[in-house]
């Protein structure tokens, strides 16, 4: 599967076993005996059937495989196989849980998600927020609004009432954003939902168990989770915390006697953009120990006539008295979101976006498009790929 997957090249193509064969050996499997009647008398003709998956496994992997080493690809293929075992130990032990902490996030979170509502429903009473069709009815009617957006199949214009297109309304209405953070809530609740409902237990201990996949379904090489989702688990935004909401993460604990190690690999997009666009400020960040955040801060001040160093930005960081420590501390979280989201050639419109997913903070369209061009300021090479 592994081998398979490097080889689609992130081409979505049918990986049924009969179609991988008839792709990469040009055999179609005999399907003969797959109607015949196995409570009858078995012979070698349904012997050799039932073996032939397994044959055919075997060959494709070998094919497979030889081709990803004439692509060159063999260190990464070797990377992955390596992994397998580390793979299926996490499908079996599972991830530790507290199911008694993940009880007590869900009713806080729930009870945080009524409460955001509440502008809302106080205004519309008898109303389901959950709905586009009397979102957008309630919109009209109070405020005169009648927000669209694109179709992407048709490219027409037409009323919508999702998070991207409510946002610069929201700038505004504070009404507006309370409905939106209540969206964002209610997500958490399902997320807490869906940990709650695959929590078993397996040696004494509580863990869920997800379906690991290491190259994920649309073959970008990333491993992927399912059943439930354990690799996005929401983080705790600012304006949580600020309502004595805990982590999600919190619920994710060693069980006694063991500790948990967490390991972040945040850092490596940007080693690959310096390695493949070899930027000079990505090279002169990894040389000098540097979080590359501070380059992006560097360039979004330059846009504001603000012309600074690094190292000033650095010594910001450790002294609140520092002139510099307003702007760095002002700037500095958004600066991530701009980082990662110009290596994944974000729009203004999708950083706004990002910006009200991952900090809850609206964050004017304006204001986006010059972060971006503080990106591109500080990361020339990058954006020129």
């Amino acid at each position: 599967g592994l081998a398979r997957g490097f080889n689609s090249c992130g081409i979505s193509k049918p990986n049924s076993l009969e179609q991988v064969a008839l792709r990469v050996l040009n055999v179609k499997p005999d399907k003969t005996n797959q109607s015949y009647d196995y409570a009858l008398p078995l012979g070698n003709s349904q012997y050799n059937y039932a073996a032939l998956d397994a044959k055919l496994t075997y060959q494709c992997g070998v094919k497979l495989l030889e081709m990803c080493y004439a692509e060159g690809l063999q260190r990464v293929v070797d990377a992955d196989l390596s992994a397998i075992p580390a793979f299926a130990m996490m499908n079996y032990k599972g991830i530790p849980v507290n199911k008694q902490i993940l009880l007590e996030l869900r009713e806080d979170y729930q009870k945080a998600a009524e409460d955001a509502i509440k502008p809302w429903m106080d205004l519309f009473p008898g109303t389901n927020p959950g709905s586009w069709m009397q979102v957008a009815k309630n919109l009209k009617d109070k405020w005169g609004i009648e927000p669209k957006a694109t179709d992407p199949k048709t490219g027409q214009e037409k009323i919508a009432t999702d998070n991207a297109t409510l946002t610069p309304y929201a700038l505004e209405n504070p009404v507006i954003d309370q409905l939106l953070f209540y969206r964002s809530l209610t997500k958490d609740v399902e997320y807490i939902d869906g940990y709650l409902e695959h929590v078993i237990n397996v040696d004494g201990f509580d863990v869920i168990r997800p379906n690991y996949s290491q190259n994920a379904e649309n073959c970008t090489g990333r491993t992927s989770s399912r059943k439930p989702n354990m690799q996005n688990i929401p983080k705790l935004t600012k304006r949580r915390k600020n309502l004595g909401l805990k982590a999600i993460r919190s619920a994710f604990v060693a069980p006694p006697g063991y500790k948990m190690i967490i390991v972040d690999l945040a850092g490596s997009h940007g080693q690959i953009a310096r390695y493949v666009a070899k930027d000079k400020k990505l090279i002169e960040a990894n040389e000098l120990g540097i979080k590359v955040h501070f380059y992006t801060v560097q360039g979004m001040l330059a846009l504001e006539g603000k012309n600074v160093s690094v190292e000033e930005l650095v010594k910001a960081k450790e002294d609140d008295n520092h002139p510099l420590a307003e702007d760095l501390n002002r700037l500095y979280d958004p600066a991530k979101t701009v980082f990662y989201g110009g290596l994944n050639m974000q729009s203004a419109r999708t950083l706004q976006n990002t910006f009200l997913k991952k900090t809850d903070t609206i964050v004017p369209l304006d204001v986006c498009k010059n972060y971006i061009e503080g990106g591109r300021l500080a990361y020339k090479d990058v954006y020129q790929l």
